[in-house]
Parts: structure tokens; sequence; C-alpha cells
């Protein structure tokens, strides 16, 4: 394979990124879309991992402090917390608004901080908060069809006209999955496992007006079941190879439009030409960990590369012409490739 050029200049401004994004002892998501502003869901999913992987697990400790004072006396986590009141909209209304994931976020951040460190001590110290969030999940997993099956919009919040609240994804089961797996819970833990195996592959576990897989959850769940029998990956690799572009694998992550996209008329054009199909640098980040993790070397590398090669840490690329969009400097973007890199770097995959 050939030598990918640029590579520690990139790391570095990766981790100048992380710097630049922490005002007033928070962890902003990004610089212009989201400065001072730490949504919950970035966090769990990129943020706060790559901050347990170079060990700085005291600024998880006290983040977690600040969110789950954020949740005292309210019936929901927020779904972000900032410095400044955020200007409100139809998507922005309140800290509190009902984002279907932002449960089995919180619970991740907790039981991942307890699995990076063994301090338990928060969660003896926010019972309150840990027990409403899982009544919350499980009350939400009783909606499908039997199935137990956690329903509802996952991080594309803006599909959400398309799942409705009955609907469930592969992305929010499989963290859920991992939120059992770190409680301990054998019984749901296995219980939720069979009801993903037997959906892994079928379309309707996605958004109902697409027929391409979504590579996230793909990867999210193949990671969450690995060793248990149902990894298969020659379907992995194939099913990527579906939804790969010149730029990484993309996907469907919107079919409407944010008011805070009438910031730049290029970005609304954008989506609406690519009809909401984008290159996420957080989906090709858990591309790259699943196809490692199964030995899929060959597409972790590929998909490496064009990671690397797209320009600056954007929200999100044109699958087509690589031009980035949203947010200019967004932390999870950065998060996603430090953790990339690790990756590879522990699989001697570079």
């Amino acid at each position: 394979m050939a030598k990918i050029i640029g590579i520690a200049n990139k790391v570095l401004a990766a981790y100048e990124l992380l710097q630049r994004c922490t005002v007033g002892g928070i962890i902003g998501s990004g610089v212009h879309r989201f400065e001072g502003v730490c949504l919950t869901r970035d966090m769990a999913y990129e943020t706060a991992p790559l901050l347990h992987e170079i060990g700085e697990h005291v600024r998880v400790r006290e983040y977690l402090e600040k969110l789950n004072e954020a949740r005292v006396n309210q019936p929901l986590t927020p779904a972000y917390i900032s410095l400044a009141p955020v200007p409100t909209n139809d998507d922005w209304h309140s800290p509190y608004m009902h984002w279907n994931d932002v449960e089995i976020c919180y619970l991740l951040l907790m039981y991942r901080y307890v699995e990076a460190t063994g301090d338990r001590s928060l969660l003896k110290k926010y019972r309150f908060n840990v027990d409403s969030a899982w009544d919350r999940v499980n009350a939400r997993g009783q909606l499908s069809n039997g199935e137990g099956l956690f329903c509802g919009v996952d991080w594309r919040r803006m599909m959400a006209e398309s799942l409705k609240n009955h609907t469930p994804t592969l992305t929010n089961n499989a963290l859920l999955l991992e939120c059992y797996r770190l409680r301990k819970d054998q019984g749901r833990f296995a219980a939720l496992q069979r009801g993903i195996s037997r959906e892994l592959t079928r379309s309707d576990l996605g958004y109902k007006d697409t027929d391409d897989y979504d590579a996230n959850p793909l990867g999210d769940a193949l990671l969450t079941l690995l060793g248990e029998g149902h990894t298969r990956p020659d379907l992995f690799v194939s099913l990527m190879a579906e939804v790969d572009s010149a730029h990484g694998v993309k996907v469907q992550r919107s079919n409407r439009f944010s008011p805070m996209m009438n910031e730049n008329p290029l970005e609304v054009e954008a989506m609406r030409r690519l009809e909401g199909f984008a290159v996420c640098p957080f989906v090709i980040s858990n591309v790259i960990r699943a196809a490692l993790t199964i030995g899929a070397r060959e597409l972790a590398y590929e998909q490496f590369k064009k990671l690397h090669e797209l320009h600056g840490f954007q929200e999100w690329y044109d699958p087509t012409t690589g031009h980035g969009y949203g947010c200019e400097h967004y932390l999870m973007s950065a998060a996603s490739y430090l953790r990339a890199f690790h990756a590879m770097q522990r699989a001697n995959a570079l």
C-alpha cells in the first residue's frame, strides 16, 4: 500500500482544534457554528471516547458533572449544554427538546466512563438521572412490534418525518446494545442482540425512502456483535462498496433542511442536489474501526486514505466533489480522524 503523506500535520491540526473548542470549561462541538455549545450526541459518539483513548478521563468527568447538573429537576437529559443561550428555532427550541437518542447517548457516556476508569462514583451520585434515562429507554423499546427494538430517529434528526416514532434504526439499537454490555445486563443484551442479528441486513431498519444501506449503523452493529457468530466480513465489505464514493462511504443524513443552513445558500443547494446524501467523517471512522476489527485491512486503508484527504474537519462533505459544508471546524470530525488514526496505528495498518 502506498504511503499516505501528511498524516502528522493533520493529527496535529486535529489536536489543535480540540484545544480551540475548549471554552470556559466546556468542550464545544465546533468553531463557528457550535462554539461554546456541547452536543451530548457528539460527546457520546466520538469526543469522549477520544478523550478516554488519550487518557483525559478528568475532562470527561468534568463534562459529565456539568451534564448531570443540567439534568437535575428536568424530565429529559439535555441535548446540549452551552455557555450562553442558543438562538432558538424549530430545531433548537430548548436544550431539553425531544431527540430520541439523547438518553442512550447519556447512558453510553456514563458507563463508558466507568469502563475507562473503574470509577463508579458518578453512577452513585446521579443514580436518579441514570434510572430515569433507563426508564425512558426501556419504555421506547416496547413500541417495535414485539421485537423489543428501540424506536425513533437517531443522529439524523432531520429524517424524523420518514421515521416517525415507531421505526427502529440500527444506529440507536447498536448503541443501546453497547449500553447493555457495559451495564452487564446479559438478559437484555442477548434479547436485543437477537433482534439486531435478525434485522441486520433488512432495509426496513433503515430509512424507508432509500434502498441504500447505512454505513454507520452497520459499522456500529458489527462492532457490538463481534464474537457472537453474527459477523459477515464478506457482507460488510460488499455493503460498504455499495455506499462508497470517491471521498468515502456516504449516508443519507437529511431529507429536509435545518434553519442553520440558511446561513449558507451553497449548503442548501448542495443538500438538495445530493438528496441529503453526504460523506460524514465520523461515519467513515466507524467503518474503518469495524473493518480493522474483522480483518478487512484493505477496506480500512482505502477509507482512511479518503478520510485523510478530506480538506480540514468540516461537518460533512459532498460525495461527488469532496467540498466541505456545515460547521467549518467541527470537533467530532477531528475526533473521528484521530480515533481512526489511532486504530490504524494499533493495527499496524499504515
